[in-house]
């Protein structure tokens, strides 16, 4: 495996900042600010403009990785076709044996992203389908792939999967702290090692940002489609 690309120096600072505010700020930034602002927005729309602005921001801080990567990726459009899909295969396998170990564990767990995510598709499925199907897989492969993953990996293999595969996990159950229980939470937090796990991995087999990228929105929109 040879990565194609890396993101810059200057990337890799703004990235790193952007992560920040990504993981500790914008979730509860963007609807306070959308609230105060008096604009008369559904629950939906707030989370598509969360979803814009990250993506928006992202694509400008990488866009010379990202634009790199996507020439890259056309030279050998099989392979990221092809490690997107076995990505995409491997975490439905070891997703489906990590949620049987949590039902064992709690027969009526419900993934709280999951629920809230449904209610949204209800209201209204081509903003959520454009903002978490499509625009909200580039803004976390950009962020936990391209930057932490690619990264860390040169230093640490290990700590590039560790750091990489936690700070994803965690991001999709952080705005739940406080309003759900802890043991709630670690097992929505389990729910989603296994996807970060093979997101890292086809990257690392493609060697290209790409690749990551095709089997997120696979993924999101496969998982939308069926909440319809």
């Amino acid at each position: 495996m040879i990565f194609s690309t890396k993101p810059s120096r200057r990337e890799i600072l703004w990235g790193g900042i952007y992560l920040i505010l990504f993981m500790a700020v914008l979730p509860w930034l963007v609807p306070a600010l959308v609230h105060r602002s008096g604009f008369a927005l559904t629950e939906v729309q707030v989370n598509f403009l969360y979803f814009g602005i990250n993506f928006a921001a992202t694509t400008v801080i990488f866009r010379e990785y990202l634009i790199q990567s996507l020439k890259d990726a056309f030279q050998v459009p099989g392979a990221t076709l092809r490690y997107g899909i076995f990505g995409y295969l491997g975490s439905l396998v070891l997703s489906s044996w990590v949620v049987s170990f949590i039902l064992y564990i709690d027969p009526e767990f419900a993934n709280v992203n999951d629920r809230t995510i449904h209610a949204l598709v209800s209201e209204n499925i081509t903003l959520m389908a454009i903002g978490a199907g499509i625009m909200a897989p580039i803004t976390e492969e950009l962020l936990f792939r391209g930057l932490i993953f690619r990264v860390l990996y040169d230093r640490s293999p290990l700590a590039a999967h560790l750091v990489s595969m936690i700070t994803f996990s965690a991001v999709h159950i952080s705005g739940y702290m406080g309003h759900y229980d802890t043991g709630t939470l670690l097992l929505c937090f389990l729910q989603y090692l296994p996807a970060a796990y093979c997101l890292n991995f086809s990257y690392k087999w493609s060697g290209n940002i790409v690749a990551p990228i095709f089997m997120h929105m696979l993924t999101n929109l496969v998982a939308l489609s069926a909440m319809r």
